[in-house]
């Protein structure tokens, strides 16, 4: 099972995630930041690391 969270602070901006789950570095495919965009967290079982550019276009 994963888990992943995303916040942003109102006061500077600062966006920031984690992922809890049993798959090592699976912070490096599930967490994708984009300066003055925003932020997308994309989990499954088999993850395409492309979703999450994806969603900011």
């Amino acid at each position: 099972m994963t888990y992943s969270i995303l916040a942003r602070d109102p006061g500077t901006g600062a966006i920031g995630g984690a992922v809890a789950t049993g798959t090592p570095s699976a912070g490096g495919f599930v967490l994708h930041m984009a300066a003055g965009i925003g932020a997308i967290a994309t989990q499954g079982f088999s993850t395409n690391t492309l979703y999450g550019p994806a969603g900011f276009a």
